[in-house]
């Protein structure tokens, strides 16, 4: 285990980067440390995200992860396995923007616009998005598998 962890932690300094995700769900109880080893195996062969590749395997519940990360990035966690997509937030923005941003807006209030993102510090798509919608986005995050079921269950809304 230990070498899996080195692995991934190759050319990082501790202080200036954060523990790998693994770690961290292993020292916190959430998964074993076989279920890591196998999860960093397929990392390394595919590139698949540790995180994605560990909801994958059933290792760990994407919720799970998701409240986890939320605690840890301190940005607040949205779980999109109910989430439909009204008429009025699928206006805001183009469904290829959606797929390529990667992002799903959640709710309007005043001039602010909840956006879940996958990548909720991706300061650029946060510009866009102000910038085409005319609100102010207030981003939360989203687990990439949850982004992919949360298509697949609106595409008919998004079209």
């Amino acid at each position: 285990i230990k070498e899996s962890i080195e692995i991934l932690s190759m050319g990082q300094r501790e202080k200036e980067s954060p523990k790998p995700l693994g770690q961290m769900l292993l020292e916190a109880g959430l998964i074993t440390e076989e279920e890591l080893t196998q999860a960093v195996r397929h990392h390394i062969e595919t590139g698949e995200k540790i995180g994605q590749v560990l909801i994958r395997m059933n290792a760990v519940a994407s919720a799970d992860i998701g409240r986890f990360l939320e605690e840890k990035l301190s940005i607040a966690y949205v779980n999109l396995k109910y989430h439909l997509l009204s008429e009025d937030l699928a206006r805001i923005l183009t469904e290829e923007f959606i797929r390529a941003h990667r992002v799903v807006p959640l709710s309007l209030a005043n001039d602010s616009l909840e956006l879940a993102m996958v990548d909720p510090v991706d300061r650029d798509t946060i510009q866009t998005v102000e910038e085409m919608s005319g609100l102010r986005v207030r981003p939360k995050f989203m687990l990439e598998n949850e982004f992919e079921e949360f298509l697949e269950r609106n595409h008919m809304r998004l079209t």
